[in-house]
């Protein structure tokens, strides 16, 4: 392999080339790689304050299971691989107000600092990977399209940005989505991304909700000049909490339309 960097800019894990379709195990990798905190940080979840330190994601295995288009028993399966071929450290927390799973990648340092070197991947960095995914996988691959194989692949997902099958293969039947929420809630990322420099951990339910509802309160354009001012002046309260969130945004929304009515902004 050539030695060497490229340098990707985080963007990249919200870009439809990405996102569009099931990852692969590498692909997997890489976007852990990418949503890694570059700093140390304050974050709440549910009322609990955790410390996220550089090269961690604090996350869950049903928003990770959403992202790559995968199983929670594919996702457990991969974690359990990454730490056990020493490339990743996995914590969970299964409170019910608290819930989560916090990675810390290992050799973060070394391969993001400033005085990194072109270093071969070496003992504990993953060089037993494959022997760690067979010990691991109990039977659950990652799953893959396989349009000649009617075994035990999973056909391809749609993208958050597709129109909703009559089923999911839950017997529940999967709701539709207004393509224009899905790219507000786009929008709202990438601004998140800019101001803070750190990917935002979208709840698709959630958010998806929230902003659908302002959208058919509002209408589209009037959102997303209003998702303008949340990012550039804020509320005072949001500014204070660095609550820059999508429920913060529908709960500040009528502040906004009066701060941009008044001409403050």
């Amino acid at each position: 392999m050539i030695a060497g960097w490229v340098c990707v800019h985080r963007q990249l894990a919200d870009h439809p080339l990405w996102t569009g379709e099931r990852f692969t195990r590498g692909q997997a990798w890489v976007d852990l790689i990418l949503m890694a905190s570059y700093t140390d940080h304050l974050a709440f979840q549910g009322n609990r304050p955790l410390q996220v330190k550089r090269g961690q994601i604090l996350t869950s295995q049903v928003k990770l299971a959403a992202r790559w288009k995968w199983n929670r028993k594919t996702v457990r399966s991969f974690l359990e691989a990454l730490k056990a071929a020493s490339m990743a450290d996995i914590q969970t927390s299964k409170e019910t107000d608290t819930g989560y799973t916090l990675i810390t990648l290992l050799n973060y340092e070394l391969y993001q600092g400033e005085g990194r070197m072109p270093l071969a991947i070496g003992p504990g960095n993953g060089t037993d990977i494959e022997a760690a995914f067979e010990r691991t996988s109990n039977g659950h691959p990652v799953p893959t399209i396989n349009k000649g194989n009617k075994g035990n692949n999973i056909a391809a997902a749609p993208s958050a940005s597709a129109p909703a099958s009559k089923g999911n293969g839950t017997g529940r039947k999967a709701r539709k989505t207004d393509p224009e929420t899905d790219t507000l809630l786009q929008e709202f990322v990438s601004a998140f991304q800019a101001k803070l420099s750190e990917p935002y951990l979208i709840e698709w339910g959630r958010d998806r909700k929230l902003m659908g509802g302002l959208v058919a309160t509002y209408g589209a354009a009037s959102v997303r000049a209003k998702l303008a001012v949340f990012f550039e002046h804020g509320t005072r309260e949001t500014r204070e909490r660095r609550a820059w969130t999508v429920p913060e945004f529908r709960r500040v929304f009528p502040q906004l339309v009066a701060m941009q009515a008044m001409g403050d902004v």
